[in-house]
């Protein structure tokens, strides 16, 4: 598990975030992660070619947007307070 401890680079970021465009692209919101990522001639290339399963899911479980902090003074305004921040940075790029 140590070598998945390192610190993420800007280009590390932006594959993490495709990939996760990219299951709601496909739908596969619903779908195990290692069912995307295998290597039987059922997963995506895709998946495997932007970086290892172990490294994806590191990166989803320690990954944060958001200030736990004052989210419950944001949340009274904003219902989506936990998401809002990035999913406008989203909007507003697309």
């Amino acid at each position: 598990m140590r070598y998945l401890v390192r610190e993420m680079d800007m280009v590390e970021l932006k594959a993490t975030l495709v990939l996760c465009y990219l299951n709601g692209a496909i739908k596969s919101g619903n779908e195990d992660v290692t069912l995307l990522f295998a290597n039987d001639g059922t997963g995506r290339d895709v998946y495997r070619a932007t970086m290892c399963l172990k490294r994806y899911l590191f990166l989803l479980s320690v990954m944060r947007f958001d200030n736990a902090l004052d989210r419950e003074i944001r949340r009274e305004n904003d219902p989506l307070a936990a998401i809002s921040c990035v999913f406008n940075e989203l909007v507003k790029n697309s």
